[in-house]
């Protein structure tokens, strides 16, 4: 689906919390803007803030400050009853399913839709046509019991789309799953993405969650966005160093005492994204000049645009023919970052 408007403009939000040690400042002067049809992600370690800002979002927590403009309409300023009717076009999924065990699945999807005053024969076929699109469609009468954990959350996510939301808010949703049905949930949720032209605020630890599937990426810490882009962005040339030490590249697998421990040579960290990773510049690189070369580390990324390749290396030579080397590997699209200078 092609991204356009801003389906969701958050301003200055903050929310803070007296505990016994003091004011705890979980969401701290975030502001960020979420277009119709892109799937966009917020990562962060625990305690970052990402759960308070979620629940900010729909006012489940309501901020000490700031705005929230979703579909139009400042959530902060609606009544109750516009509140309920704004919610309505916003479902959540959780990390623990939050279905209800007494219930059946049917009536589990079908919850939201009775709360809306649907009328039954509109409920029927919107929680059958919701069952068909999840693949659960003989699990109608089946309690949460008896389902695993991917059942679950597929259930959870049919009972989210069931009212035709605008927004799906997805806090922590594969976080109990593992990896295999992790990656059907996904597929399951950008299928939804592109098939109902809903939009995705999905909250995560997982590195391996977010670039799988989000358009764009924010990084949260002690309450405070850090950084944003996509998700390209954010693999090879992040501004931030605490987005560099969050999302594992090379400069944690090569730690400080590592480095010292390395020759006189400098040493280089090269990001290459796109077509480049597929291509031997290094050989190139090693044929063409007169440098020696040692590769310390390296792995792959996989985004959704394609690879992201990242090398350590250290290099040594004439100095000269080292800088000449580097201005190579500028000209061919990689990223080059000194780490350690000899």
């Amino acid at each position: 689906m092609n991204q356009g408007r801003a389906l969701l403009t958050a301003s200055h939000l903050s929310k803070h919390f007296t505990t016994e040690d003091g004011l705890l400042h979980a969401v701290n002067d975030v502001s960020f803007e979420v277009k119709q049809g892109e799937i966009f992600g917020f990562i962060g370690l625990s305690g970052a803030g990402k759960s308070t800002l979620v629940r900010c979002l729909n006012l489940l927590e309501r901020p000490d400050a700031g705005q929230i403009i979703f579909d139009g309409q400042d959530m902060t300023e609606l009544n109750p009853q516009g509140l309920i009717l704004a919610r309505r076009k916003m479902g959540m999924i959780f990390q623990h399913f939050n279905l209800f065990l007494q219930k059946s699945v049917y009536q589990n999807i079908a919850y939201p839709l009775y709360l809306a005053g649907e009328k039954e024969d509109r409920i029927r076929d919107r929680v059958m046509t919701m069952l068909d699109y999840v693949d659960l469609k003989d699990k109608s009468a089946a309690y949460p019991s008896e389902l695993s954990g991917g059942q679950k959350q597929r259930v959870a996510i049919a009972r989210a789309l069931a009212a035709n939301p605008k927004l799906i808010l997805s806090d922590e949703g594969t976080s109990a799953l593992d990896p295999e049905t992790t990656r059907s949930i996904l597929t399951l949720l950008r299928k939804s993405v592109q098939d109902l032209g809903v939009t995705v605020i999905l909250i995560t630890h997982q590195m391996e969650v977010a670039k799988s599937i989000c358009d764009r990426i924010a990084v949260m810490e002690d309450g405070r966005l850090i950084e944003e882009g996509p998700v390209e962005q954010l693999f090879v040339s992040p501004k931030q160093q605490r987005t560099i030490r969050f999302i594992q590249t090379l400069e944690d697998e090569i730690g400080e005492q590592d480095l010292k421990a390395l020759s006189g040579g400098r040493v280089f960290r090269l990001t290459f994204p796109g077509e480049s990773a597929r291509q031997p510049i290094l050989s190139n690189l090693i044929r063409r000049f007169d440098v020696e070369v040692n590769v310390l580390a390296g792995n792959i990324n996989v985004v959704r645009s394609g690879k992201i390749g990242y090398l350590t290396i250290e290099m040594a030579g004439d100095p000269a023919v080292v800088e000449a080397g580097l201005q190579f590997l500028t000209d061919q699209d990689v990223n080059v970052e000194e780490v350690k200078h000899g």
